[in-house]
């Protein structure tokens, strides 16, 4: 006959909010007489995020985090999984999800570790890299807006661009009677 298969696991059984990381599979599968398979595909319930941070090509980035700063990404909420349905219900509002970046060479493009996070569906993200220096200077970055959705993996590319020069000079030549000279 016809029968519905379903299974759960968690990233990490023993961990508290996202970090637990509910994952599900559910499937209408026919079985015949005999030897029959099944396939099982566990996909995330709640959302993975890794920021990359590009300061552009003439900048270089020393350190993210530094003197104890917490860089992070909202919003992030309770959550509760139902392991017989495999759904998830967002509660509250709960503390922010803190990005981490490991320790890495001075660069122009630094990565953060993913961090799971539950988030229902929005389209106002909010991710604050807190304690940067960039050619020694400190200061933060944040950028909302963020469209996230729940059970997606993301890569979050934060780019700066490159740093424009602080004065241009030209110099233009023009012939003898000229009274306008337009750039």
């Amino acid at each position: 006959g016809t029968y519905i298969f379903k299974a759960y696991a968690y990233g990490d059984k023993e961990a508290s909010g996202a970090d637990k990381d509910p994952l599900w599979y559910e499937k209408e599968v026919a079985v015949a007489s005999g030897t029959n398979s099944l396939d099982i595909l566990l996909v995330h319930k709640l959302t993975e995020v890794k920021v990359v941070f590009n300061a552009g090509t003439t900048r270089t980035i020393q350190a993210v985090n530094k003197d104890g700063a917490q860089s992070v990404i909202t919003p992030n909420y309770d959550y509760t999984f139902n392991e017989e349905s495999g759904e998830v219900i967002f509660n509250e509002e709960t503390t922010p999800a803190n990005i981490l970046f490991p320790t890495q060479e001075a660069g122009s493009v630094w990565s953060s570790n993913p961090v799971m996070m539950a988030v229902e569906n929005t389209e106002n993200g909010k991710v604050e890299l807190k304690g940067i220096e960039i050619d020694g200077i400190t200061g933060e970055v944040a950028l909302d807006g963020w469209t996230l959705k729940a059970g997606v993996q993301y890569e979050l590319t934060i780019n700066l661009g490159d740093k424009l020069p602080t004065g241009l000079t030209y110099t233009v030549t023009v012939p003898a009677g000229t009274k306008n000279c337009y750039m």
